[in-house]
């Protein structure tokens, strides 16, 4: 592989440690944004956002290896993202009931006891 930088040929072994920093950086970065992203309900075990959190690191991600130029590895990647985000959920399913999982049980109405009081 081989990396053009300002016009340049560039060995992928020569990259400086800036380069490297630059990019820990954003993967950093992005890993505190996604974790915003990341809820957990009163149930214990139940959390949402997992799937949008992996795919906001994932496009960071992306777009590193989209800069460094590689576009065959951009194109296999964005090909197992659309692949596994079109059909990992209806998989899942299917093997969790398989194997004897339980189903999960329905909402329940938030506890009008944990609600703020009121300020009349």
């Amino acid at each position: 592989a081989v990396l053009f930088v300002d016009h340049q040929t560039v060995d992928p072994a020569k990259v400086s440690d800036a380069t490297s920093r630059v990019i820990q950086g954003i993967l950093t970065g992005i890993g505190f944004l996604g974790a915003g992203v990341i809820m957990r309900s009163e149930r214990l075990y139940d959390i949402k956002g997992l799937t949008s959190a992996a795919c906001v690191w994932l496009a960071a991600c992306i777009g590193i290896v989209s800069g460094a130029g590689e576009w065959r590895l951009v194109a296999i990647a964005l090909a197992i993202a659309f692949v596994l985000l079109l059909f990992g959920g209806p998989v899942e399913r299917v093997i969790h009931k398989t194997f004897g999982g339980e189903d999960r049980p329905e909402p329940r109405e938030p506890d009008a006891s944990l609600e703020p009081p009121s300020r009349d």
